[in-house]
């Protein structure tokens, strides 16, 4: 059985596979090779094209307006793009590898503060070579 944005994610992939839909750039910063975004998985065809930074900057914006929780249900916070932008600025978040995701980072930055976050990761960085 699936799931409704199961549905929709198969629903764009057989069309841009038809030629029915073509991906173009990031509707936000203009970067080739946009991902399809749904903001509503009833509508499976109606998508943004979004780089994947703009994409997960946009469900952050969707889980900030939610109320996103991490960690259990008595830890409440919102990212601000501050924060985002720094992570990203430090390279925080490596593309492939096995190091941190975004999400352990975000939750680490906003535990630690970023101050120690960056001389926690220097270190472990430094120990692991």
């Amino acid at each position: 059985m699936s799931t409704i944005k199961q549905q929709a994610r198969y629903a764009v992939w057989k069309a841009v596979r038809d030629g029915a839909l073509v991906p173009g750039p990031c509707e936000r910063c203009g970067k080739p090779n946009g991902h399809a975004h749904h903001e509503d998985y009833s509508k499976p065809l109606d998508v943004v094209w979004l780089c994947h930074r703009c994409h997960m900057r946009r469900h952050v914006e969707i889980d900030r307006a939610n109320g996103m929780h991490i960690g259990g249900p008595r830890i409440t916070f919102s990212v601000s793009r501050e924060l985002l932008d720094a992570i990203d600025a430090q390279r925080l978040i490596p593309t492939g590898g096995t190091e941190r995701g975004r999400a352990e980072v975000v939750r680490d930055a906003l535990t630690l503060g970023l101050p120690k976050l960056l001389a926690t990761l220097q270190q472990e960085r430094r120990t692991n070579g």
